[in-house]
C-alpha cells in the first residue's frame, strides 16, 4: 500500500496534464483493492504487538485520507 500511496501526487498531476480523469479513477480503484487485500491479510485490532497494530492502523488511515482526497477532486 505504501508504494501505491506514495504515487498519489504523481497520478493526480498525470491525470491533469493528460486530461484523462480515468488515470485517477483507475489509481483509486487499485488503491482500494490494495487496502482490501492488506486488511484481510494483516489483522489490526487482533494484532498482539501494539506498535505493529498502530503502524497498520496509520497505514489504513492514510489510505482512507488518500481515497477521500482522490474522490473529492
Amino acid at each position: 500500500i505504501y508504494y501505491v500511496l506514495y504515487s498519489f501526487s504523481e497520478i493526480v498531476e498525470r491525470a491533469r496534464r493528460e486530461g484523462r480523469p480515468a488515470v485517477l479513477t483507475n489509481y483509486l480503484l487499485e488503491l482500494a483493492k490494495s487496502v482490501n487485500h492488506f486488511y484481510h491479510e494483516n489483522p489490526v485490532a487482533q494484532e498482539g504487538d501494539e506498535q505493529l497494530a498502530k503502524a497498520r492502523a496509520a497505514l489504513l488511515w492514510s489510505s482512507r485520507a488518500c481515497l477521500e482526497k482522490g474522490l473529492d477532486i
